[in-house]
């Protein structure tokens, strides 16, 4: 079960409207970080990019397995687990990309 929600969440075919554009959102956000100056921040961004793609594609693939049988709610917990991973890490990266963006005050470390 887990194996096949994460080859939905991989999955790029073609959808509704608002899964398109939510895939558009994370392109925009992907191109934008590609034209980023300071490599690491476009990196990071980038990643964090993958990462939302990724973690909607398991979204997506949780609500397919939903509208299934009761009967495997308990084999989605690994991917809701997983869900959640990629949830914390997109905000985690989303933090020091906020944190890289600041100027650097004086007479503080960054």
């Amino acid at each position: 079960m887990l194996a096949r929600c994460i080859e939905l969440a991989c999955w790029n075919g073609s959808a509704a409207s608002a899964h398109d554009e939510r895939l558009a959102l994370i392109r925009t956000f992907q191109t934008q970080a590609l034209q980023r100056a300071d490599p690491l921040a476009a990196n990071l961004a980038v990643l964090n990019a993958d990462l939302m793609q990724f973690a909607y594609g398991l979204w997506q693939s949780l609500e397919h397995s939903l509208t299934g049988s009761p009967e495997h709610y308990p084999e989605l917990a690994q991917v809701i687990e997983l869900y959640l991973r990629c949830v914390r890490q997109v905000d985690r990266l989303a933090q020091i990309d906020r944190h890289l963006a600041q100027p650097a005050k004086p007479g503080k470390p960054s």
